[in-house]
């Protein structure tokens, strides 16, 4: 397969960066998110436990660009502390 003269270009200018946060489900099991999905971050608020959606463990619902809902044992503070980590280590 040949490749385009723009596409050769485009590969060697502009290489593709992920950034990437390790955070841990429910269940403590990890959970690698790329900071470019997530759309946004609430604080789940535990009222009642019958009618409550999301495990006792979760204390932070992120929402992914694609409309998923990942719930995550961390804080969201500590979440946001871990995106802008992310944010300083991108060239």
């Amino acid at each position: 397969m040949l490749l385009s003269v723009t596409a050769i270009i485009s590969r060697l200018f502009f290489p593709v960066v992920l950034r990437l946060i390790f955070v841990h489900g429910p269940n403590n099991e990890e959970i690698t998110l790329n900071v470019e999905e997530i759309s946004s971050i609430r604080q789940v608020l535990h009222k009642d436990r019958e009618d409550d959606y999301f495990h006792e463990e979760v204390h932070c619902v992120v929402i992914m660009t694609n409309g998923r809902f990942i719930g995550l044992r961390e804080k969201c503070i500590d979440v946001i502390h871990l995106i802008s980590e992310a944010d300083k280590k991108t060239p």
